[in-house]
């Protein structure tokens, strides 16, 4: 009777004493630790489900103001680039496509004069900054928030 009585008790112990990583099955390669989900690069979410540049892809568009008092309209286009962490950017009515590489919600691109800097604020909003080179001077300086279309 103390036999079963003793087996009794530590089957109960060793049913409650489970471990908290038993239910969690990350993804993506990410790696379950004291019940979180460690992501690798390019994942986030609760169990890693997800790609960080996702929340950038979209047609984004907005008047950004310029530093000469004038707006100039733009409208970008974030794909996927070919690398977990580049993003396939076309912009300015489709003169630029070019990769850029993104850390800590934002990500930027310099090509054929024109460098373009943008930072994420939620799904819906990027602040984004425009600079253009111009050979004859009189540079331009445009920023403001673009919107998701």
């Amino acid at each position: 009777m103390k036999t079963l009585k003793n087996i009794l008790v530590l089957t109960v112990l060793a049913i409650s004493c489970s471990q908290p990583c038993d239910d969690i099955v990350c993804q993506n390669g990410g790696t379950c630790l004291e019940g979180t989900c460690l992501c690798p690069d390019g994942y986030e979410g609760t169990l890693c489900e997800s790609e960080v540049r996702e929340k950038y892809l979209g047609a984004w568009s907005a008047d950004l103001r310029c530093s000469e008092n004038s707006y100039y309209p733009t409208v970008l286009v974030v794909e996927k680039g070919p690398d977990l962490d580049q993003l396939l950017i076309t912009t300015f009515k489709n003169r630029i496509t070019t990769t850029a590489r993104f850390a800590d919600n934002k990500f930027s691109f310099s090509k054929s004069g024109v460098t373009g800097e943008y930072e994420f604020l939620s799904d819906s909003e990027m602040n984004a900054r425009l600079m253009f080179k111009n050979t004859n001077g009189g540079d331009l300086d445009c920023s403001g928030i673009i919107n998701l279309n």
